[in-house]
């Protein structure tokens, strides 16, 4: 798959390579970092975790944000371009914001932007993947998939993490006998 579609990168083949690395980085240090706060063992690893992901994720992100611009593929920049364009920007703000809240001392609102910093960076994957499904270019070029392939995950992402503050509040205080409240 990737040697049919390596002519078209030849003039740029080191950066797209860089980019690819930075990706896998962001991949391997991303689920250690998130297994590492999820479960609390070896935590002293997870700052060094969470840095090289980072590193490797704004590389990889600076990249994929830089490329579809500069190198666009069928003369003109896509539509899918653009979408890469902007997931890659959103993944650098989500990013700064868990690097953000962690500076801040914030824990809970550090784990919820770091799990959707996690989901955009599969998001590129999944994105990467979408293109070479035979499908997708025969409904146009897949432009829809290539911003559903991470809006949706984000979606469902943000679903996720804001379902217990929609849930109905339990005051157990009501229940109790009114000499207990005072």
């Amino acid at each position: 798959m990737i040697t049919d579609r390596a002519p078209k990168h030849v003039e740029h083949f080191a950066l797209v390579y860089v980019h690819m690395a930075g990706g896998t980085v962001m991949l391997v240090f991303g689920s250690a970092a998130l297994f590492i706060g999820w479960t609390r063992r070896y935590f002293h690893l997870h700052r060094l975790c969470g840095y090289a992901y980072l590193a490797g994720g704004t590389v990889s992100a600076g990249l994929a944000a830089v490329l579809p611009l500069a190198y666009p593929h069928r003369g003109s920049i896509t539509d899918e371009g653009i979408s890469l364009v902007t997931l890659a920007i959103t993944w650098l703000a989500v990013s700064a914001m868990a690097l953000r809240a962690i500076r801040n001392r914030r824990i809970d609102t550090h784990r919820a932007w770091a799990i959707r910093s996690y989901v955009l960076t599969w998001s590129f994957v999944l994105c990467r993947l979408v293109a070479y499904v035979p499908a997708v270019s025969s409904i146009g070029g897949g432009s829809a998939i290539a911003w559903l392939s991470w809006i949706v995950p984000l979606v469902v992402c943000e679903l996720a993490l804001q379902w217990n503050a929609g849930s109905r509040k339990c005051d157990r205080f009501k229940r109790l006998p009114a000499a207990m409240k005072k």
